[in-house]
Order: structure tokens, then sequence, then C-alpha cells
């Protein structure tokens, strides 16, 4: 009895450790090779310094153009809130980045709660999330452990599509060639939807951040 319990420790335990072993490469051949907008994002921010930076969500993404706006930055990422601005903030002081003006978009999405928990992508927030804050200020602590985890060791799971398309790139939106500074440039005419669509989906928005989230 003794003999097949010792057998089958030695077993899981080599399965574990070659488990690690292949997580390991994977995770970082899945880091370096990425070269997407999020990572131009953070490598253009530290080459140009700039004086002005903007933060906020899609709305600044899209809406703040560095092109008219001499020495500035967009910083800005899709379902950005307050609360992942905040670590965004602390990371600029760390990296002795801190511009002479920051441009904060104000709006109803900026104090959402529902995205203080969504990391995406991971592979980008995981450069500025001090985790461990993340961890004690988590009302769920499953999940925020499970983003934790994923973020550090398990980066490749936020976009699994990659191994799967054998590292071509899918993502068409995230083209960083319509990119400058940060910004995203995207056309859109709301003059084609009638008054009550347009109306529908200002009320979808809305409640998409905050129907679950009154406390906030």
């Amino acid at each position: 009895m003794n003999s097949i319990f010792k057998n089958n420790l030695v077993k899981t335990l080599l399965f574990i450790i070659v488990f690690l072993f292949i997580n390991y490469l994977l995770n970082n051949f899945y880091i370096s090779n990425q070269d997407d907008a999020y990572t131009q994002n953070i490598t253009e921010l530290k080459m140009f310094k700039p004086t002005i930076i903007a933060m906020g969500d899609s709305h600044t993404k899209f809406g703040f153009n560095p092109q008219y706006i001499d020495d500035s930055y967009n910083f800005a990422t899709n379902s950005e809130n307050f609360a992942l601005t905040l670590y965004k903030y602390k990371w600029l002081k760390k990296q002795n980045l801190l511009p002479k003006t920051i441009v904060l978009q104000l709006d109803l999405h900026s104090f959402t709660g529902n995205r203080k928990f969504d990391l995406k992508p991971i592979l980008y927030w995981r450069n500025f999330v001090d985790f461990k804050h993340f961890f004690l200020n988590s009302e769920d602590k499953v999940f925020s452990l499970v983003k934790i985890l994923s973020a550090k060791y398990f980066t490749y799971s936020d976009n699994v599509e990659y191994f799967l398309s054998f590292g071509e790139d899918i993502e068409e939106e995230e083209k960083y060639t319509n990119l400058y500074k940060g910004y995203f440039k995207k056309k859109g005419d709301l003059s084609k939807l009638g008054d009550k669509e347009q109306t529908g989906k200002a009320v979808s928005r809305v409640n998409n951040h905050f129907i679950t989230d009154n406390k906030n």
C-alpha cells in the first residue's frame, strides 16, 4: 500500500512540475511576443515623457487627440474607471513619469464600481495594479485571487485565441496602425439612429454600469 501511495505521489509531483514548467514557458512566450496597441501605449509613454497625460475610458481613448495638444499623450483604456486610473497614477509616480497636467474625464462611467475587477486585458493591467491592495480591498476574495493568479502566472488565459490561431493577429479593433500617441481613430455616426434608438443605447449603457451597483 505504501509503495502504491509513493508511486502515485511521485507521479503527481512530476505532473505538477512538468505542468508548471510548460506553463512558465507558455506565459513568458505569450508576454514577450505581444506587440499590440496596449504594449505600445506603455513603451511610447516612457519614450515621450509628455507634460500632459489624459486618462479615462474609451470616451477619452477615442476623444482626446494629442495631435492638437502639444506635448500630450492619451493614456486612456477601455472600461477604465477612477479606481483603475488610480493604479495608473501610482505607476506613473513610481516610474518618475508624472506630468505637469493630468486630464481626467468626468462622467457616469468614471464612477461605476462594476468595472473594478475586470482588468482586461490582463497583459496590460498587470503592469499597473497593486495586487496586494487589490486583494485586501476586494469584496470577493476568491474572484480577486483568481484574477491575481491569472495576471501573474496565467496571463495568456485572457487571450487563448492567440495560441489557437498559432500566434496570428486575430484582433482587428486594436491595430496600432490607427494609433497616435495612445489615441485611436474611430468613426461613428449617431445621426443614422433614430431618437428612440439613441435613448435606448444611453439607458442601456447606464444600466450596465449602475443597475447592480447602487451602493456606489
